[in-house]
């Protein structure tokens, strides 16, 4: 417990405070399911958003693009409004919301927004303690630090994932739990399988995230396979639950991975690779260079 006050603990204090100076987000129509989850979830014990026209009603059909003649951001299921997105970001907001909801707080009195904002900044102050954690037990203090800042504010981490609920900012969060739990079994074992939990939860967060962690998986299985059935146990919470929800809210396990009403598969045949990776290098929208320099 020392130690977590400590250099961790005031990192975290520090960034999440820089993440909150701008005293607004920046959500956009991505985040806006997400933003209201928590109520839904807190008050009606549903997933579905009917409580919040404003997601569905003729201004948003007139102001957001629309898949399925709905904003794009939205499903509609059995008569009911879904998000299109996984509701991986909405749960995990739930600590932050459940005070001011269960007080009383208004969606349409400025709360969700602010809320939004507020989670946002927590997860991704929270991965950027988890990586500094995660380098201290490879690297000097020093460099843990330096590289943590970086992390933390040369990167889009700044700019977009602490600003508002998308799905990136609690991905990270698991992935940079992930990282920590692999360096924490280089000294014990058992730490690798406990990773399991953040590697499932990531792609729950994030479906693509599948194609970073199959490979550790597929590493620790073969590496460590007296851990392997203590990894699949700690990776069924985040799958069960996950899988859970499609199959009771759209009737199939895997229904488009929460993303979009979409198979899975047609995620990754959109567009040739030619152009989808430089797309997601130095595009001057989206490009990976243009929002963190710093990695180049």
């Amino acid at each position: 417990m020392k130690r977590l006050v400590g250099p961790s603990f005031l990192l975290f204090l520090a960034v999440l405070a820089a993440y909150l100076a701008n005293g607004r987000g920046i959500g956009s129509g991505d985040t806006l399911p997400a933003r209201y989850l928590p109520w839904s979830l807190l008050r009606q014990q549903t997933f579905t958003l009917d409580g919040f026209p404003s997601l569905f009603d003729e201004t948003a059909h007139r102001i957001s693009p629309l898949l399925d003649g709905i904003p794009y951001y939205l499903q509609y299921r059995s008569g009911h409004y879904l998000s299109a997105y996984t509701p991986g970001s909405g749960v995990l907001a739930l600590p932050v919301y459940a005070l001011p909801v269960l007080l009383g707080a208004q969606a349409d009195a400025g709360w969700a927004g602010r809320l939004e904002k507020l989670s946002a900044a927590i997860m991704t102050a929270l991965s950027v303690l988890f990586l500094f954690r995660a380098l201290r037990e490879v690297v000097s203090q020093g460099w843990a630090l330096t590289i943590a800042l970086v992390y933390a504010f040369g990167t889009s981490s700044l700019g977009v994932r602490s600003q508002g609920l998308w799905q990136h900012g609690p991905s990270q969060l698991f992935l940079a739990m992930l990282l920590y739990c692999l360096v924490k079994g280089l000294r014990d074992e058992r730490y690798l399988a406990y990773a399991g939990f953040p590697m499932a939860a990531a792609v729950a967060m994030r479906s693509s995230d599948l194609l970073m962690v199959l490979p550790v998986a597929a590493w620790i299985v073969y590496a460590h396979r007296r851990h392997a059935w203590r990894l699949v146990l700690w990776a069924l919470p985040p799958a069960a639950a996950l899988a859970a929800y499609h199959v009771v809210y759209f009737g199939a396990p895997d229904h488009g991975l929460g993303h979009t009403t979409a198979p899975a598969w047609a995620l990754f045949a959109q567009m040739p690779l030619s152009e989808g990776l430089p797309g997601v290098l130095v595009s001057p929208s989206r490009g990976l260079f243009v929002y963190s320099p710093v990695l180049l």
